[in-house]
């Protein structure tokens, strides 16, 4: 391809970075600086207002606020605003609302005076009633309302929005003496540029219910032959973990206004920057973004026959969704670093108006299917023990178009086996099913799917396998005896043989009781057993660990004479004086045994008369006594006196 130099400048100007545009949304007024009242355009925080014929207008209306900085003692003030009337006309001010949070005198009582208006200026100021309200720091003066009314048929025209102090025209801030307090002044800057032209992200807003491709193409608006454009370059920057690029192509825009007889009508390049180490500086600003250039190619003498005029597409942009979560979530599409150039030998870059950017939006992602094993712990209480789990599917969606599902399921071999694997009920009744599983060691493998004459797209909850596991080990205490039984390999098909996406499945557990042998306590009454004497043993408080129970009781008393039962209470008799060993095994219904022994003291029977029978003796014999001499007084007291 011949490249003539022309062509080589504008590459080269398409190809250059772009300056830094340094942009403050608030205006910084430096610590220490002396009292100064401000005009600020309260959307950039910054002395200027800038506007373009392609986006704003003859009629556009906007505001300038005046500031005050740093002041002390502030009892009354003045702002007078001069401008260029041919430019502009005010149509409005005012003073803050009373409570504006911004304004020098929220909550206070003011005389709030009219605002006058001049030819190409505004007078508006306030009072405080009472000295106690001075006012000391930063704050809101007032807002005046101007409208644009003349649109420059080229180029630029602005006016300077001037604080003056001269004649008639006068600002002042005045405290409680009506003394005059020093000031510095600092005006505004309007500036009304003729730009027609502008890029455009279309579609302005994209919105997604799923992750699928589409496109956005970069619009050149507004275009005139008079303009003689000849290239450009723009970044679009987006969200890279939204979004990836699939492609970027040339629009059809430029090919139309070719110089050239025959191919290439134009240079077309792009950069896909997602990487930091690619453009520090340009990535640092904009994150990840795509550089696009073209320029229209001169003939063969270097001139240019063919202009662009009205509007066209530059650039096409394939995207491919690859995230989507929980909640809507959204990439902006923003054009920066735009470069039009015309063809002059050394290209001249043509003023533009702002672009109008676009969005991407991808809806909050609905509930996700999830595969779950029912029920989520299972408990086998001996070896041989015989349970079932359900593996089933929950908030499966219709939209999902569901045509096939598998799925492993993995337990611990040593402590299970599969006895059988049955299909469950829930795409069956949608239709025909197919119905297929493998046992492997430690791991379960599960098809279904729906024949091609099911009738609806499955949704909902229900089972689809039922798995029955025989408990084939039980380990001795401290040794626990559990399974995880996970699902993993889960893959849902659509009827495009798509992947549905799921959420994490919600595997179960399985445990069986280890064995423990059963613990041996008994006692005996009396406590001093005799010879002859019936000894009662309780083993009532022995016990076995759960699940397990006590199923008999071996006693062996020490003396030859050894019996099993099934109650935990005894009765045994000595018939010999003498120490015994007693020893007790408790036996489980797990064979698993405990024993515990006693030493037992049996004594002789007493020989001779019991004290206690002596002392009853004595005890009756001096009630007996009293009772015949009680007896006795009573005869002598009353016998007749002989005469």
């Amino acid at each position: 391809m011949h490249v003539k130099k022309r062509d080589v400048l504008t590459i080269s100007l398409l190809l250059m970075m772009s300056l830094t545009l340094f942009v403050n949304n608030m205006h910084i007024h430096a610590i220490g600086q002396s009292t100064r009242v401000q005009v600020i355009n309260p959307r950039t925080g910054k002395s200027d207002f800038l506007f373009y014929t392609g986006t704003d207008p003859m009629g556009t209306r906007f505001n300038a606020t005046a500031w005050v900085y740093d002041v002390n003692d502030l009892f009354a003030y003045q702002v007078c605003l001069t401008y260029n009337s041919t430019l502009l006309n005010a149509t409005r001010a005012w003073l803050p609302p009373k409570l504006d949070p911004q304004w020098v005198f929220k909550g206070k009582s003011t005389v709030r005076p009219a605002p006058y208006f001049y030819k190409g200026a505004v007078l508006i100021g306030d009072s405080l009633y009472e000295e106690r309200d001075m006012f000391d720091g930063t704050g809101l003066l007032a807002i005046i309302e101007f409208e644009i009314v003349y649109k420059p048929p080229s180029g630029e025209v602005f006016s300077d929005l001037s604080i003056v102090s001269e004649d008639t025209m006068y600002t002042y801030l005045l405290n409680y003496d009506l003394s005059e307090m020093p000031f510095e002044k600092e005006g505004g800057h309007y500036k009304y540029k003729y730009a027609v032209v502008n890029l455009e992200v279309k579609p302005n807003r994209y919105v997604a219910d799923k992750l699928e491709t589409f496109n956005v193409t970069v619009w050149l608006n507004n275009a005139s032959q008079d303009d003689r454009i000849v290239g450009a370059q723009f970044r679009l920057q987006y969200n890279a973990a939204l979004l990836e690029v699939v492609s970027v192509s040339e629009g059809p825009f430029f090919r139309q206004f070719k110089s050239r007889a025959e191919e290439p009508y134009t240079f077309f390049m792009y950069y896909n920057i997602t990487r930091a180490e690619e453009d520090p500086k340009n990535f640092a600003d904009l994150g990840a973004h795509i550089l696009v250039g073209i320029a229209i190619l001169s003939n063969e003498t270097g001139q240019y026959s063919n202009f662009p005029k009205v509007s066209g597409i530059l650039a096409t942009v394939t995207f491919r969704g690859r995230y989507r979560s929980f909640f809507p979530l959204n990439s902006t599409f923003e054009l920066a670093d735009i470069t039009i150039v015309d063809d002059a030998e050394i290209p001249n870059v043509i003023a533009t108006a702002p672009p109008r950017n676009g969005v991407y939006e991808i809806s909050r992602m609905q509930v996700l299917p999830v595969l779950i094993v029912q029920p989520n712990v299972s408990e086998a209480k001996k070896k041989d023990e015989i349970f079932k789990i359900n593996v089933t599917v929950s908030d499966l969606h219709p939209d999902a178009q569901l045509s096939s599902l598998e799925f492993k399921h993995t337990y611990n071999a040593t402590t299970l086996e599969v006895l059988n694997i049955t299909e469950g009920s829930f795409l069956g009744e949608f239709g025909s099913t197919a119905f297929n599983y493998s046992v492997g060691s430690g791991s379960v493998t599960v098809q279904t799917s729906l024949k091609p004459s099911f009738t609806s797209f499955p949704g909902g909850n229900g089972t689809i396998a039922t798995i029955t596991f025989k408990a084939i080990y039980r380990g001795l205490y401290p040794e626990e005896t559990n399974s995880s039984l996970d699902l993993t390999e889960i893959v849902l098909l659509d009827v495009y043989q798509n992947n549905i996406s799921t959420s994490a499945p919600m595997n179960g557990f399985y445990k069986i009781f280890s064995l423990r042998p059963p613990v041996v306590k008994f006692t005996y009454s009396p406590s001093k057993p005799v010879e002859a004497q019936k000894v009662v043993f309780n083993a009532s408080d022995s016990y076995d660990h759960y699940p397990g129970a006590v199923v008999s009781y071996v006693w062996n008393f020490g003396d030859g004479n050894t019996t099993t039962v099934t109650s935990p209470i005894i009765t045994h008799v000595y018939v010999t004086p003498g120490t015994y060993n007693v020893t007790l095994t408790v036996i489980d219904d797990d064979e698993l045994s405990s024993s515990d022994s006693e030493t037992v003291l049996i004594e002789a029977q007493p020989t001779g008369i019991p004290l206690y029978i002596v002392i009853i003796t004595v005890l009756a014999a001096i009630v007996i006594i009293a009772a015949i001499v009680t007896y006795y007084k009573k005869i002598k007291k009353h016998k007749p006196t002989t005469l």
